[in-house]
């Protein structure tokens, strides 16, 4: 065997073998205007499923056994539910049946299960998309908001639209909440933080879109064109005039379908009410 087909071989191997893996990464958010009532908030926030072709129901339900043991408070979803490629709306369907039956076994133990849709999910209308999710515990908030309640605290859950195919509109999901109250807004698509400003009162935006690049060679040069995200939006926890953010690299795949330096992961996010020193 030639030296370059061995690399391949390898280099393929290495790739199938972090397609199908699924990391958990854990972070503390510390934030002095998070209720005491709050602290030690644990939320888990997945992003970027892509179920559909290639996708395995068996990792699936061993996610949601994994995340289940780590007794979560909150649950949330960054969108983009199926790979839409090439794909029938009868086959869709049937992913999204199956998608929602195992996610049904996610049970956080107090503050409930929320989502936004993402780019993809624009196949189907808003409303079919809310039925599904339904099936699954989810309640979807397009330019809508919750207040999530401990004892007389309170701390306020918003949710945007997609940026391509939603129209959102933080205004409306954000109307009537007093400027104090400590919020995470979820966005699919990290470039929506650019619409924020640090005085309409987000104190943490989670979002996902870009995959962490999918590719991304040795952790340098992210493939990843502009209108995705940009490049400094690409993963990770960022900090930005208007707010603090976390980019998911989601847990799933689309064209082409592998990982490569870009480790799918789930996030349990502890937040704290302790004051947040910048770097």
């Amino acid at each position: 065997m030639s030296h370059a087909l061995a690399l391949s071989v390898l280099l393929s191997a290495y790739a199938a073998s972090e397609t199908l893996s699924l990391g958990l990464e854990r972070l503390i958010i510390k934030d002095p205007q998070l209720p005491a009532a709050f602290d030690r908030l644990r939320v888990i926030f997945i992003s970027d499923i892509h179920h559909g072709l290639f996708s395995s129901q068996r990792r699936l339900r061993q996610m949601v056994t994994r995340i289940n043991r780590l007794q979560p408070d909150l649950i949330l979803l960054g969108g983009d539910y199926l790979q839409t490629r090439h794909r029938s709306l009868s086959a869709l369907r049937t992913d999204y049946q199956q998608l929602a039956h195992i996610l049904a076994r996610l049970h956080p133990t107090s503050l409930g299960k929320f989502a936004v849709l993402g780019n993809h999910d624009y196949v189907f209308d808003e409303a079919t998309n809310r039925d599904f999710l339904a099936q699954a515990g989810f309640e979807l908030l397009v330019n809508q908001g919750v207040d999530l309640h401990r004892g007389d605290a309170v701390i306020r859950l918003d949710g945007v639209g997609d940026l391509w195919y939603g129209q959102p509109n933080f205004v409306r999901a954000h109307a009537h909440t007093p400027a104090a109250v400590f919020t995470i807004l979820l966005s699919h698509q990290p470039n929506f933080i650019d619409q924020l400003t640090a005085t309409d009162g987000v104190n943490f935006v989670l979002a996902g879109h870009t995959h962490g690049a999918q590719i991304r060679p040795f952790n340098f040069f992210p493939v990843i064109p502009r209108r995705i995200a940009r490049w400094e939006y690409t993963v990770g926890l960022i900090e930005t005039s208007a707010a603090r953010m976390l980019v998911s690299p989601g847990i799933g795949n689309e064209i082409p379908y592998f990982r490569f330096f870009s480790p799918p992961k789930i996030h349990l996010l502890t937040f704290k009410s302790a004051p947040h020193v910048r770097a």
